[in-house]
């Protein structure tokens, strides 16, 4: 029985880790993928001021999708946390691994904040856009 509850939450703990990497890595795709698409629209098709006014709703959007992915992450580290105190307390309370902590949080805490400056960068970015478009539809 104690292996089985050591087997069940090990492939827990594993599931939450792939769950955090397989989301990385979609936001990372997605983002390049419509920051590109844009990128292709602007050179290629130089829309008008208006147009340019339109393609800040994907900047917005991105930039709720990093804001959403940085609480995903938080979520998943309370998960890690959890399932890692739940094994060791299995094991007999076998101690941690002590390790130097960073001056800016565990891993989980860093990739948080990485999302969070990209969200706010981006939606900072539409945000600037979309004055530069009006300004000039209204100069005109």
């Amino acid at each position: 029985l104690q292996r089985q509850r050591i087997e069940y939450w090990t492939k827990r703990l594993d599931h939450t880790l792939t769950h955090t990497q397989t989301s990385s890595q979609l936001i990372y795709l997605v983002d390049g993928a419509v920051l590109a698409l844009l990128a292709f629209v602007v050179e290629k098709l130089r829309p008008p001021v208006i147009g340019i006014a339109f393609l800040t709703i994907p900047i917005f959007f991105l930039a709720l999708l990093n804001y959403y992915h940085a609480s995903l992450i938080k979520c998943q580290h309370a998960w890690y946390k959890a399932i890692d105190s739940r094994l060791l307390e299995l094991l007999g309370n076998e101690e941690r691994l002590k390790l130097e902590p960073s001056e800016l949080g565990g891993t989980h805490e860093i990739y948080r904040r990485m999302h969070l400056v990209i969200a706010t960068f981006l939606g900072l970015s539409a945000a600037v856009i979309a004055c530069y478009a009006l300004f000039s539809i209204y100069a005109h």
